[in-house]
């Protein structure tokens, strides 16, 4: 039997290193890609906070008047101070959503119940608000 010195190759544990790097790479492109479901699920979890950012204003400013948050066109929305300025705006990038006009009382509850439908390409998602509660989800 003659000795393997001679031979060249690559081992085992370089070749699933290479197969670690390559998943890890694609998990990374996908999330990038415009038509990303995590694109549409990070931008309905955003909407979902800046709500919840809307009714932590209200109630802190209790007696100052109602906060309000608006879409202002198809992938921009509004958190509006009780004087109607702009606290924030923010634009979705490759999202568009549906018409929305929120107002919370100084008790965090909003006016009325609200449906959001966030879509991206053949993909939706929803958040909710609950009326009375002002529940978000």
């Amino acid at each position: 039997m003659g000795s393997n010195r001679g031979q060249q190759g690559f081992t085992m544990i370089e070749l699933i290193m290479v197969i670690v790097v390559l998943g890890v790479l694609s998990v990374y492109a996908a999330a990038k890609s415009p038509g990303s479901s995590l694109t549409l699920r990070s931008s309905a979890d955003q909407l979902a906070m800046d709500i919840r950012q809307a009714q932590a204003y209200s109630m802190s400013n209790t007696g100052t008047g109602d906060y309000s948050i608006l879409s202002t066109t198809s992938d921009t929305y509004q958190i509006r101070d009780p004087g109607g300025t702009p606290v924030s705006t923010v634009t979705l990038s490759g999202v568009t959503l549906t018409s929305f006009n929120i107002l919370f009382d100084g008790r965090g509850q909003p006016a009325a119940g609200v449906i959001i439908t966030l879509t991206m390409g053949s993909s939706s998602r929803t958040v909710e608000v609950v009326f009375p509660t002002g529940l978000v989800r």
